[in-house]
């Protein structure tokens, strides 16, 4: 009676596994998956800040002058084309138009701003700036632009004038008769 194939068991025949060709097809598909950077990417750190970040003013005074300072952290050199403040009440100065910032420059000047807030005010800057090419020089790129931080004012309350106080009567004194 034959036996059924069921039953029957085949010797264990150890399985090849090609492992170098799915090492292989792994680190092809990897490569693959990998991209270049841009060759004129944006740079990866422009920062543009207050010196301070928050004052407090007596009604109807100015603040002291707000430096403004732009970090560049990229690869490339930034010529810087305006700034733009928004807020009540303030006025910016010494901006320098067409200056250069090198890469890796730390705090570049790029003016001040000084406040004459009747109330509580934010101001806000924003550089416009464009890269310069590979030799440093500006061009006529698109300008890009970076928003600092917030600069917070707050106007004191005045302080209330004491009431004066009333000045007691006299008490009538009596002035002797003769």
């Amino acid at each position: 009676m034959p036996v059924p194939a069921a039953t029957h068991t085949a010797p264990s025949v150890p399985s090849r596994r090609r492992v170098p060709a799915l090492i292989g097809a792994a680190f092809i598909g990897s490569t693959l998956i990998a991209t270049a950077a841009p060759v004129h990417a944006e740079p990866s750190g422009v920062d543009l800040a207050f010196d301070s970040h928050e004052d407090t003013v007596d009604p109807g005074q100015s603040t002291e002058p707000n430096a403004l300072t732009v970090s560049n952290h990229g690869d490339l050199a930034l010529c810087l084309v305006g700034l733009t403040v928004t807020g009540s009440h303030h006025e910016a100065r010494g901006f320098p138009a067409g200056a250069t910032v090198a890469p890796d420059d730390e705090k570049f000047d790029v003016g001040e701003v000084t406040a004459y807030p009747s109330e509580d005010a934010t101001v806000t800057a924003t550089l416009q700036y464009t890269l310069a090419d590979e030799a440093g020089t500006c061009g006529t790129s698109e300008p890009l632009s970076v928003s600092s931080g917030t600069w917070s004012i707050q106007v004191t309350e005045p302080e209330p004038e004491p009431e004066p106080e009333p000045e007691p009567e006299p008490t009538p004194t009596e002035s002797p008769t003769g």
